[in-house]
């Protein structure tokens, strides 16, 4: 399996350090689309790339979009999932031992319906089985990556919040980079009754990976769109 996680050449015919200062503008290149837009959690400017790649498990290419800020490092690509599922659901329960640089480091795909749990923490990014049919976007990113944008996330308000609010979260940060950073031993689950999201296989011979698929309950299926009269994936 090639890896999905292959980026497209980061200066191809713009210079972003110039560009990314000027108005919105669309590039053509051989590979793709790209267009200057802005960065979510600095707002300068940064690339934002269109092409299409093959996905494990997804029988035609999908669209991802890719976004990477020259200025504070912000990089994101999602995949445009237009409403596919895979026949069953399916459970990722990923150990990552401390100092697991490689575990860190494997590419994953996050779909919007997806639940993320590291239990050592009691900690969640949930998903949405609310009308989640027009939920079409995945995350498509590294363990390391996913848990460096939720830190990301989590401190874009903290100025705003309680004090003692504020403090709970800021050790829920301190704990998420410890584990970014290889120095704690974490639990990574990842649960998607659409089957869309995966976290990548080191060889046949995987011990740090279970992966677990099943039949969607009624609520799920109804969550998804999916006609009940129908076989499950059709």
């Amino acid at each position: 399996m090639g890896n999905p996680l292959d980026q497209p050449s980061a200066d191809k015919g713009v210079s972003l350090a110039v560009a990314a200062e000027e108005e919105e503008l669309e590039l053509g290149d051989e590979d793709g689309v790209m267009f200057i837009s802005e960065c979510i959690h600095c707002g300068r400017n940064g690339e934002t790339s269109l092409e299409t790649k093959a996905l494990p498990g997804f029988t035609d290419s999908c669209m991802v979009m890719a976004f990477r800020c020259p200025f504070c490092g912000f990089k994101n690509e999602e995949v445009q999932l237009a409403g596919q599922y895979r026949p069953e659901g399916v459970r990722y329960r990923l150990k990552v031992p401390s100092g697991g640089g490689a575990t860190l480091a494997r590419p994953l795909l996050k779909s919007e319906v997806a639940t993320v749990e590291i239990p050592e923490m009691e900690f969640e990014i949930p998903g949405s089985l609310v009308d989640c049919r027009h939920l079409t976007k995945g995350d498509l990113t590294t363990v390391e990556s996913l848990l460096r944008n939720t830190v990301a996330n989590l401190r874009l308000n903290q100025a705003e919040r309680a004090p003692d609010v504020a403090e709970k979260i800021e050790d829920c940060i301190q704990e998420l980079l410890r584990c970014a950073n290889g120095e704690q031993a974490f639990t990574l689950t990842m649960d998607d009754p659409s089957g869309n999201s995966y976290i990548a296989l080191l060889g046949f011979d995987d011990s740090e990976l279970e992966v677990d698929f099943y039949q969607r309950t009624p609520q799920q299926r109804a969550g998804l769109g999916l006609d009940d009269q129908q076989p499950p994936g059709h």
